[in-house]
Order: structure tokens, then sequence, then C-alpha cells
């Protein structure tokens, strides 16, 4: 008798790649003045009229929703689209591997140039998320404090294991100051219900906030519906394994008892222990029909194999397509 096949283990899941925005290392003290000292609002006017956005640049605007007050401080940063490849490096970041979607310089903005049409809206709310941090670095220190108590307390009513407290993970070192400036970015771009103070303060940079909300909701869809799938996926295949793994030892198990009857039988019929043919006919015939019966669960073992390893081949097509979707918004 031949032994039910064997299967092979899972292979580990592709894992997506948590990508970031940023405040750029390279940001000096100097310039990080308030408005009250300057009068920056006036300045921020002048400047950004004096910059001409191209059509992609002002697109950035428009599909965000920016109001007049955050067109004025996305303008007055001469926001850029940049190649990925040498991005880390424009962003003070040097030789990192994070994965910097976009960075405030303290002066500029850059928005890294991904161009997987799949993420439509990537680059948008980039420049939105970039707008905010210019438009932190302008409240004095006061209403840094007064608005990041209520950044914080917002915050504290999210999910503890949600993606934006994975987020913040990444600015844990950076000391509070980055991380309600980061927290500033993420709740005004990313979260649709916010308390009533915080919607106002957003309302002075943005026509209606829930436009760039959406636009970050659908990219990011595409990030957690595929790893919904590999999740989903990876639970079937783990489950499969282990029923299959107790069905083929207990085959092989089978298979092993029924040999050893028939090694059993062998040796009583080359020695005439059977007291008639019939009892000897007989005896074969219940041996044939357990093989029978046992082949056919093997049958059933190998057939179920293939849809094992049906899975296996999908999921390896799921861990390249998340692959894929990394490298598309790798930043170098």
């Amino acid at each position: 008798m031949v032994r039910a096949s064997s299967i092979v283990a899972t292979a580990l899941a592709g894992v997506l790649t948590l990508a970031q925005f940023g405040v750029g290392a390279a940001v000096a003290a100097s310039v990080l003045v308030d408005s009250a000292d300057l009068g920056t609002a006036l300045a921020d006017q002048r400047a950004a009229e004096a910059f001409t956005p191209d059509e992609t640049i002002s697109g950035f605007a428009d599909r965000t929703a920016m109001s007049t007050r955050g067109r004025a401080l996305y303008y007055a940063s001469s926001p850029s689209v940049e190649p990925t490849t040498g991005f880390n490096t424009l962003c003070g970041y040097g030789a990192s591997d994070e994965i910097v979607l976009g960075c405030y310089t303290g002066s500029d903005i850059y928005i890294s140039d991904v161009e997987n049409a799949d993420l439509d809206g990537i680059r948008d709310v980039t420049a939105a998320h970039e707008m905010l941090h210019a438009a932190w670095v302008r409240l004095d220190a006061d209403e840094q404090a007064e608005l990041g108590a209520e950044l914080e307390a917002a915050y504290a009513a999210l999910p503890a294991d949600g993606p934006i407290a994975e987020r913040l993970e990444l600015y844990r070192t950076g000391g509070l100051g980055e991380r309600v400036n980061e927290l500033h970015s993420i709740l005004g771009t990313e979260v649709a219900d916010l308390p009533p103070a915080l919607e106002a303060h957003y309302a002075a940079y943005f026509t209606d906030r829930s436009v760039v909300v959406g636009l970050n909701a659908r990219y990011e869809a595409v990030f957690t519906d595929l790893e919904n799938r590999i999740a989903d996926l990876v639970a079937r295949i783990d489950a499969m394994y282990a029923d299959l793994t107790a069905r083929v030892d207990a085959n092989n198990a089978d298979y092993d008892a029924l040999n050893a009857e028939i090694d059993d039988f062998n040796a009583r019929a080359d020695s005439g222990d059977f007291p008639s043919t019939a009892a000897f006919e007989q005896e074969r015939a219940d041996l044939l029909e357990r093989g029978d019966a046992i082949d056919a669960t093997r049958d059933t073992i190998d057939a179920d194999i293939a849809v094992y390893d049906g899975l296996r081949a999908e999921l390896e097509g799921l861990n390249a397509d998340a692959s894929a979707l990394n490298q598309s918004i790798e930043s170098r």
C-alpha cells in the first residue's frame, strides 16, 4: 500500500509596510516663529501670491478642499513633487529605511512622487498633511498647548490598537512636540469625526474636511483590503493545514495497521493456518474492502491537499501584490 500524500506548511504572509509623513529632520528652530511676532498670515499670503503652482500642485489643493488660508500656507511653502529616489535625503532623513511620503522642512513642502494609479489620492492627502504642519508651527506656544490637549483627548478616543496608534509609535522618540505636531496633521486628514473645537480649528484650513478624509480612506483601503485578504487566507490555510495533518497521520496509521494485518494474513496463508478456503477468502475480502476504504479516504485527502496547494499559490500571489504595493511607495 502507498502512503497518503504529504503536505507543506503554509508560507508566511507578506506584511504591508507602514509609511509615514513627517516634519523634515533638517528644520531649524529659528524658522519656527509664531504668528504674533511677524504677522505671518500676511507674509504667507504674499509668499503664496509670489508662488506659481503647476496643475499638479494646485490640483492637490483643489482635491483636498483647502480653504483660502490653507492654500496660502500650502503655496507659501513652495510645495513640489519630488522623485522617490533621494527623497529621504531631501527631507533630512539621510539613508533611513523609513518610507516617507512627504515632509515639511520649515520652509518647503516636499511630496513623494508615488505613481501607483491604485493609490489615487495619496499625494493629495500628503500635501494636505504637510500643509497642516505649516499651520502648526505658526501657532504660538499657548495655542499649541491648548490645541495639543484637544488633540490628545481626541486621540485617546481612538482604538488603542488602531493604525494611527501604530503610526504614532514612529514619532515616540521625537519628543512630545513632534508627536503632537504629527497628531495635528494625522487627525485633520484621516479622522472623520472630531470634537467641535477641533472641527472649528480645521475649518480654517479646509472648506470641507470630509473631502480629504474620504481621499485618505479610499487609498488606505487598498492596503487594508489586501491585508485583510491575506489575513483571511492565512487563517484558512492554517486551519486546513492542521486538519490535513491530522487526517494524513490517521490515514497513514490506518495503512500501517492494514499492512501489518496483511503481513500476518500472508504468513498464515503460507503456513496453511486457515481452517478452510472459505475462511481464507472471507478474511482476504475483508482486508481488500478495508484497503479500498483507506484508499478512498486517501483520495479525498489528496483532493483537499490540491485545494490547500491552490490556496498557498493564491497567498503567494497576494504576497507578491503586497510587495509590489510596498515598492510603489518606497522612498530612498
